[in-house]
């Protein structure tokens, strides 16, 4: 079916759209699904070399897929349309606990977030937030819920004190701010750093959330053992290659180590939120 289409332009394809449909005519192949927290065409451009690589171990081809937003990834998720999941660590334990899926490895750095304003604004304390405009990524992603949590640490209620504006992706929050759209901005703690010098200028770390395991990836219940085992070792062991070691830097996900009982069980009340918030 999809022969004459070139496989860039195919996987970008399957990334932005990536219905169950489209996937199943790929027989043979394994999906591997990744939560939608950069644009299609960066996470194919980043994960090329974890494509590249597990097809090279399992000798079968690899799909790349996304989902539009956070809600439906985690309904694609739970409806099997991936074989493996790359994805945020409390989605990792919904799916550990919903659907049986496996752990494989989480990401070597521990996941934080920053509250960012602008240098040229009268916010020196999180409390100066009162009445003002914040924006943050998707309302079910963990950099928001830990934002969150942090200003309610400082008497803010976040639906009456603050006004939450929930936006796609996890540089957004940070042109919003820059540009004036917003007082504050919730992301990932160092995506300032990537950011253009003039914005970087132009911006100021006020606070910083705690930290949470990164970013995992899990493997359905459905891959049978043999592919599992494969999965499992070969990426465990992946930086320590020429292209796992670039696929690692690009990313900046460090490496992946095992997950352990502790890990999960830090995360247990952002997946109690989010059972609460993803109806």
């Amino acid at each position: 079916m999809f022969r004459n289409i070139p496989t860039f332009i195919l996987g970008l394809l399957l990334l932005i759209t990536a219905p169950t449909t489209l996937l199943a005519a790929e027989s043979g192949s394994l999906v591997m699904g990744i939560f939608p927290y950069l644009n299609a065409h960066k996470l194919y451009r980043i994960y090329l070399p974890v494509k590249h690589h597990l097809e090279q171990v399992l000798n079968r081809p690899v799909i790349l897929a996304t989902a539009p937003d956070y809600r439906s990834f985690l309904e694609r998720t739970a409806a099997g349309d991936y074989d493996l999941v790359v994805t945020a660590p409390h989605f990792a334990l919904l799916s550990e606990q919903e659907s049986g899926f496996r752990r494989v490895g989480k990401a070597l750095p521990r996941l934080q977030g920053a509250l960012i304003v602008r240098r040229d604004q009268d916010i020196e304390w999180i409390s100066d937030l009162k009445g003002r405009a914040v924006a943050m990524p998707d309302e079910l992603a963990i950099i928001t819920f830990l934002g969150e949590e942090l200003m309610q640490q400082h008497d803010l209620n976040t639906e009456e004190d603050v006004e939450i504006l929930n936006v796609a992706g996890i540089n957004r929050p940070l042109l919003l701010v820059s540009r004036g759209q917003v007082d504050a901005a919730v992301t990932v703690a160092g995506v300032i750093n990537s950011m253009p010098v003039y914005v970087q200028d132009s911006l100021k770390v006020l606070d910083l959330t705690r930290d949470v395991p990164h970013i995992m990836f899990m493997a359905s219940p459905d891959l049978d053992e043999a592919s599992f085992q494969l999965i499992h070792d070969s990426l465990l062991e992946f930086h320590e290659s020429g292209a796992g070691g670039r696929f690692f830097r690009d990313s900046q996900l460090g490496g992946l180590e095992p997950i352990l009982d502790e890990d999960m069980q830090a995360l247990e009340d952002f997946v109690v939120l989010l059972q609460l918030r993803r109806h």
